[in-house]
């Protein structure tokens, strides 16, 4: 024996077509959604990798749009939804996240500021 480990693979059913699908977990970076139209309909599967500082921003904007308390990022439900749904995911603290939305006020702020400056937006 070589001293690696056996592979592990995975297996699962799709829910929608009942093809068999089996995964190798060392290598399951790679994440599939469906994606349709605004009527449910056309779904086409896409692959996208997973992005620490675009899953940040989203929860700012969340929290902002929301008018959520900053410290919702540490209550234990929204915790286990976030493990469950997007484990990668690292929750920051109030404050971090607190830091985070008060900077994306300030881009978004100087992002309208340029905007109205521009000739004809007297």
């Amino acid at each position: 024996m070589d001293g690696n480990p056996p592979i592990e693979v995975v297996k699962g059913k799709c829910k929608r077509c009942e093809v068999l699908i089996a995964v190798d977990p060392r290598w399951c970076g790679t994440v599939f959604n469906y994606v349709g139209d605004a009527n449910g309909g056309n779904l086409s599967l896409i692959s996208g990798k997973f992005d620490q500082k675009a899953g940040r921003l989203l929860l700012c904007e969340m929290i902002i749009l929301d008018e959520q308390p900053f410290k919702m990022v540490e209550y234990v439900g929204f915790r286990r939804f976030c493990q469950t749904n997007c484990p990668q995911l690292q929750l920051p603290s109030r404050q971090t996240i607190r830091t985070d939305c008060v900077k994306l006020l300030l881009e978004r702020k100087q992002d309208l500021s340029r905007f109205f400056k521009k000739e004809g937006m007297g």
